[in-house]
């Protein structure tokens, strides 16, 4: 059995520990322990809530830029369409370390762009409207 204890714990507190001075070393932590336990997962939810610390991070780092509106799902969707769908040999640390180097532009072209083209109803029910 893997322990994995130690990587655990610093992607679940991940959010916490990271600011602009210590998120190299934080990132080069959990780069050596994934290395270290070579984990492997059953399947992608398992994968989505172990880098699940490391969305809600980049999460509360947008929201500290002013952009409110992306969540965790739409970051995952991004990198999962655009970076990690092609990408061989795809490891933990390199998915951790793609998510923090995300450019704020860019997830939110991305997310404006799935907005623009959701289909949307005018709401036609009778309430206090007549």
């Amino acid at each position: 059995m893997k322990n994995t204890g130690t990587l655990d714990f610093i992607l679940e507190n991940i959010h916490t520990l990271l600011n602009e001075t210590k998120k190299c070393s934080i990132l080069l932590m959990v780069i050596l322990m994934a290395r270290k336990y070579n984990i492997e997962f059953r399947n992608v939810e398992e994968l989505y809530n172990r880098i699940k610390p490391a969305l809600y991070s980049k999460v509360k780092e947008l929201n500290r830029l002013g952009i409110n509106y992306v969540k965790e799902v739409d970051i995952w969707n991004y990198l999962s369409e655009h970076s990690w769908k092609e990408s061989e040999n795809l490891c933990l640390s390199g998915m951790v370390s793609n998510i923090m180097d995300l450019d704020s532009d860019t997830i939110k072209n991305y997310c404006l762009e799935i907005l623009k083209n959701q289909e949307r109803d005018v709401n036609t029910e009778e309430g206090d409207l007549l």
